[in-house]
């Protein structure tokens, strides 16, 4: 009700858990958090009551693998409307994707262009935006290397929400509905993928519901 009250709203149309793990309020003497073991499903079953409560439309959730997905579809009573996970040519997320997919929840890609302005990237890092495929599929089609990015995800079913704070770049990255790539071109693209996650917060990865943990299980 306070953050409704702040946003001047009645009820919010989406509202997300953004990670399946929590922390405490209170922090270290140093400063840092203090993980929480706080079941994600427990979270889950407090967000349906919003919207039991008329406090919000759909609920959605961000960052959760497949088992921590499955355990949301089968103990809880309101399924997931969006999955936001970090997805781009470099980390295509095949079967996370189509998980989703055949159980009608909504992928949306976050960081499509492998977030290239992160503070912590190491310099010789070599950006999504400047890979050779890309360069020649961009050419080919006389689009920007990003906009084929996009245009690569949004065919593939995905809602993309790219970042920036340039006019010409936003309303480039706008401009992606009057072409479309041929399967060559999608084949091209997917091959790209090197499971490369820019935003792993591995700084979480010791949390036992981690979710980018190899052979995760609970």
């Amino acid at each position: 009700m306070e953050s409704l009250g702040r946003l001047k709203l009645e009820y919010l149309d989406l509202y997300l858990m953004h990670f399946p793990t929590g922390y405490k309020k209170e922090k270290k003497e140093d400063g840092d958090d203090i993980y929480s073991e706080v079941d994600y499903i427990t979270t889950w079953v407090e967000m349906e009551k919003l919207v039991a409560e008329g406090l919000v439309r759909s609920i959605g959730v961000s960052n959760f693998n497949q088992f921590q997905l499955r355990r949301v579809l089968t103990e809880g009573n309101i399924k997931p409307v969006v999955n936001q996970i970090e997805v781009h040519p470099y980390l295509t997320s095949d079967d996370l994707v189509t998980f989703c997919h055949e159980n009608d929840i909504v992928v949306t890609a976050f960081s499509p262009f492998a977030s290239p302005d992160r503070s912590w990237a190491p310099k010789e890092e070599k950006r999504l935006l400047d890979d050779p495929i890309l360069q020649e599929v961009a050419k080919d089609n006389d689009k920007s290397p990003a906009q084929i990015v996009l245009r690569y995800l949004l065919q593939r079913g995905l809602v993309a929400i790219p970042k920036s704070k340039t006019p010409s770049r936003i309303k480039s990255n706008i401009q992606v509905d009057s072409f479309e790539l041929s399967e060559d071109d999608m084949k091209k693209i997917g091959n790209l993928n090197k499971n490369f996650r820019a935003l792993a917060l591995e700084y979480d990865l010791p949390h036992k519901y981690y979710p980018w943990k190899e052979n995760y299980t609970e």
